[in-house]
């Protein structure tokens, strides 16, 4: 009977550890941000990013990335630049007053909570890894603006944030965290300096 039973617990603990885990996205703000903080001037004036061409960090960002997440204001400001930059990579545009967005891109309007929306995008991850096999995980930018920054940080959804200073103040403007989310703790994973002045830092959230 000991051996019956030795050999059923030996046969579940095989089973479970032949079951691959499979890594979930990873949601990642990445952003510009000025030395006071603020991610654009105060109607959304973007003039004052500087084109740096020593800088080498979007084309392996982007690459790692299949999903954007956004707010309304966002998608309004990204709508008006004419030519849509993200090819065929998924958005959606968090929003409780646009029903929907008359567009060929690959854009959706949702008014769910960052929760459910994040909940739902990671199932269709697992399901889609169940279907094509084990490959490298595609991540979710967040792309902005504050106001959505800020309800992400109050789910305590953001895994990681890679942030470009730029080297000037604004004195007034859009802030990238709008103060009304709890304490969060991050871990530096690199700084990075550029000949202009920009520096960009990359975060890991720390949940021990």
């Amino acid at each position: 009977m000991l051996h019956a039973v030795s050999a059923h617990f030996s046969l579940i603990c095989t089973a479970l550890c032949s079951v691959k885990i499979l890594p979930m996205p990873k949601i990642i703000l990445y952003a510009a941000v000025s030395l006071d903080g603020y991610l654009a001037g105060p109607n959304h004036e973007l003039d004052w990013l500087r084109d740096d061409p020593d800088y080498d960090g979007y084309e392996p960002f982007i690459a790692g990335i299949d999903t954007l997440v956004m707010g309304r204001r966002t998608w309004d400001v990204l709508a008006g630049f004419g030519e849509w930059p993200y090819g065929e990579r998924r958005a959606y545009v968090m929003s409780q007053s646009l029903e929907k967005i008359e567009t060929d891109l690959p854009v959706t309007v949702t008014k769910q909570s960052p929760s459910d929306l994040i909940e739902s995008l990671r199932q269709d991850a697992g399901n889609n890894k169940a279907k094509i096999g084990d490959q490298d995980a595609k991540d979710i930018w967040l792309v902005g603006g504050g106001l959505l920054v800020r309800s992400f940080l109050a789910a305590d959804l953001i895994d990681e944030m890679i942030l470009s200073m730029q080297p000037v103040l604004l004195g007034h403007g859009l802030p990238l965290f709008p103060a009304g989310f709890p304490q969060r703790w991050f871990e530096r994973v690199r700084v990075s300096h550029y000949p202009k002045g920009m520096v960009e830092t990359h975060w890991r959230r720390s949940r021990e």
